[in-house]
């Protein structure tokens, strides 16, 4: 869906001619360095004021509910000779989507998430994309880091001149996903002018900052606001909650003595937490002796799986305990994707002398309440 996005840019003569750009309202920020200019069209279209019914104000129309601002070697706007003989872009592109809109915090976690394979096969995915539209020559291994206090994904490689210039092109670029707005800063020059157009650069990356806080208000006021669903565990009267309205049990397990089947449901961009919930239905009677110990015994050894798991950092035990009923874990670590503290919960609960049902979660303390209301609904239904 195509939404208005007011976009402006205020233009501050300093002293150094030096100019302050506020893109995107007050969003994007940056200053443009006194060896670069914007790209005249650009002045044009600022002053012009036109704006178009999908929002595409002062900005290039680069794509569909896209705008994008362009910096270039100064002079060249004038056709001044000594700009003719240089190259230096840096590209800012901005689109929207408004269908799925994913924090950047979440973008940092989904690519740590990322196996060596997944990885090797975005980073091949990129260098393909690259190759269609420039004759590479060399592609450098994708990295990471922090861009206006944004998490960014940064990719490089040296092309040929499209010119015929004899001095390769020296290209890297960041990809940055906050909300609905997906950036991407775009940045080349010439090899044989590093000197005068990697400080340049450098400062406008060093300038550059954005502000979501609003956007991010907004997103997080409905994380983990998704409606729950009553359900009730196929073969048996034990009702629950869940965020789906078409949960899909999977078969995990069944052998002559347990029937084991499972629910799972993951939306970390979204709403914060994972939940599993797990059907174990026995096929012969257990006495309140042998639920006992099979609670107690299945607790300790998930206990010992917990202390020995490496990624769970500053792990605490914050509950540990069995009883007739059920066994229960509650325990918190520190993420190591972004230093976020982690909750989560793991419990076995007797239903009858034939069936136990498990509940596991762990979530962001923003998450909201779905990973308790899950487990309340067991635990009331148990108990009736």
């Amino acid at each position: 869906m195509k939404k208005f996005v007011s976009l402006s840019i205020l233009l501050v003569l300093l002293p150094s001619v030096l100019f302050a750009v506020s893109w995107l309202d007050g969003r994007i920020a940056f200053t443009v360095p006194t060896a670069l200019e914007v790209r005249s069209d650009q002045y044009e279209q600022v002053f012009s004021r036109v704006a178009d019914d999908a929002g595409y104000g002062a900005m290039d129309k680069s794509g569909e509910d896209a705008y994008k601002v362009v910096l270039q070697q100064k002079g060249l706007n004038a056709g001044d000779a000594k700009a003719d003989g240089q190259y230096c872009r840096i590209t800012v592109t901005v689109s929207t989507d408004d269908s799925s809109p994913i924090p950047n915090r979440f973008m940092r976690e989904s690519f740590a998430s990322l196996s060596p394979s997944e990885r090797e096969e975005y980073e091949t995915m990129m260098h393909r994309l690259a190759e269609m539209t420039t004759s590479v020559i060399d592609w450098y291994p994708m990295t990471t880091e922090d861009l206006g206090g944004l998490f960014a994904i940064r990719n490089q490689y040296t092309r040929k001149s499209t010119s015929g210039n004899s001095s390769p092109v020296e290209v890297y670029y960041y990809t940055i996903a906050e909300g609905v707005y997906t950036i991407t800063v775009f940045c080349s020059y010439r090899q044989s002018q590093a000197p005068i157009f990697v400080p340049a650069i450098n400062e406008f990356l060093e300038s550059l900052t954005f502000n979501f806080s609003n956007d991010d208000a907004e997103l997080e006021s409905s994380f983990g606001s998704q409606s729950l669903y009553a359900h009730t565990i196929p073969g048996s009267n034990i009702a629950f909650s869940w965020p789906e309205t078409n949960p899909s049990w999977t078969a995990v397990a069944e052998n002559s003595s347990v029937k084991v089947k499972q629910l799972e449901y993951s939306n970390l961009s979204m709403e914060g937490y994972v939940c599993t919930l797990g059907s174990f239905e026995y096929k012969f009677a257990l006495s309140d002796y042998q639920i006992s110990v099979l609670l107690a015994s299945t607790m300790n050894e998930a206990l010992s799986m917990m202390r020995e798991n490496t990624l769970l950092k500053n792990l605490k035990l914050l509950e540990n305990s069995t009883d007739r009923e059920a066994a229960r874990i509650r325990y918190s670590y520190t993420a190591t994707i972004d230093n976020s503290p982690v909750y989560g919960f793991s419990y076995w609960v007797r239903v009858n002398s034939r069936h136990v049902v498990s509940v596991s979660a762990e979530y962001y303390p923003d998450c909201g309440g779905s990973p308790e209301a899950v487990l309340q609904s067991i635990m009331d239904s148990v108990r009736k």
